[in-house]
């Protein structure tokens, strides 16, 4: 098990192969800090955060935690100015699972 360090905000591990090759190489990099209040973040960020939450919620994933269909919907709406093409999920706030 790797171990973590108090300070860590997280771990990118990234695995490629040449075209030719047959071992594939291992680039880690650790991003280090305080991690931040939500709220602090960039409208960028939070609008990542509020898509990757609503990935968790699609797949029902025990990683979703507290996650609610409202509270992501409501961090979609705070984190950038709709768009024809960006729209917060209004509608999934109504759903429940699991659907039958």
């Amino acid at each position: 098990m790797q171990q973590f360090i108090a300070n860590d905000v997280l771990t990118v591990k990234l695995r490629y192969k040449q075209p030719q090759g047959r071992t594939s190489q291992l680039l880690s990099q650790v991003l280090n800090g305080a991690a931040g209040p939500l709220a602090q973040a960039s409208a960028d960020f939070r609008f990542a955060a509020a898509v990757a939450q609503f990935g968790l919620l699609l797949r029902q994933s025990p990683q979703a935690g507290g996650a609610t269909w409202a509270a992501t919907a409501a961090l979609a709406a705070g984190s950038r100015a709709p768009t024809p093409t960006v729209t917060a999920p209004s509608w999934c706030a109504s759903w429940a699972w699991p659907r039958a």
